[in-house]
């Protein structure tokens, strides 16, 4: 029972990963046609979606274990996704502009774009037949939703902390 809802959660992350990936790239395309979008939106749902994520990694090294596990269909989206990624951060930083790197949502969302590419393989490897057992993937999962309560606890303290001392 315990495997099921733990399989069912990873799941679920898989989606949420997902649908946050597709409209990272969907922002992503409006950036590159200079139509911008509030960062920090961007910034608190994808790193929201992505700690879950990053919490199922086995022993947080992806590239030595989920990235192994994946079909062979979805490694070359992923470092395909780093790659360019890289390469959109570099093209903007040597190119002179008035806005910071950090500022710019082309930089951003190709960053998130990367970022949530590998968080989702993560879950995609461990529903893989055969990488994971039903007692590694309830330890999984109970990893993960300690990474949400923590991310929500320091959310919740900042959140409440800005309240308590306004600018």
């Amino acid at each position: 029972m315990i495997a099921k809802l733990a399989k069912t959660y990873i799941l679920l992350l898989l989606i949420l990963g997902t649908l946050s990936l597709a409209l990272t790239i969907f922002l992503h395309i409006r950036a590159l046609f200079g139509i911008g979008f509030p960062i920090n939106h961007l910034f608190i749902t994808d790193f929201a979606i992505a700690i879950p994520l990053v919490g199922l990694a086995k022993e947080r090294n992806v590239w030595a274990n989920e990235i192994r596990a994946l079909p062979i269909w979805v490694k070359p989206l992923t470092i395909g996704l780093l790659f360019y990624s890289i390469a959109i951060a570099l093209a903007i930083i040597w190119t002179p502009s008035a806005i910071s790197p950090a500022e710019n949502p082309v930089v951003i969302s190709a960053f998130f774009g990367a970022f949530l590419s590998i968080g989702v393989c993560i879950p995609i490897a461990i529903l893989t037949p055969g990488y994971s057992d039903s007692a590694n993937l309830k330890k999984r999962a109970g990893i993960s939703i300690i990474c949400v309560t923590v991310a929500t606890l320091c959310i919740a303290a900042a959140h409440l902390t800005k309240n308590f001392h306004p600018n």
